[in-house]
């Protein structure tokens, strides 16, 4: 979600999953660390909402503009596929 800066949740439960008491084996705190992308999290930090520096978001638009705008935000969306799928081989 911060490489693409699209909003998503990833997640995977079945049957067995939520119907199944088995042992697990928890993420090492260094695997985790070297999975998040700091650099990315400062950007997202810094992209934040703050009332020392406020901005204008969310203003009313007309159809057209609305089409063209929601048009221009594409590239991101279709970008999230192979971010997921890097991230996927990040991890393995």
């Amino acid at each position: 979600t911060l490489k693409s800066r699209v909003p998503f949740i990833h997640f995977f439960d079945g049957f067995r999953t939520s119907h199944e008491i088995n042992k697990i084996v928890p993420l090492a705190d260094d695997t985790i660390l070297d999975l998040m992308p700091q650099a990315e999290i400062d950007a997202h930090r810094a992209r934040a909402l703050n009332p020392e520096h406020p901005v204008i978001r969310g203003t009313s638009a007309n159809p057209d503009t609305y089409f063209q705008s929601r048009e221009a935000t594409n590239p991101w969306y279709d970008a999230v596929y192979d971010h997921v799928e890097q991230a996927m081989n990040d991890f393995s």
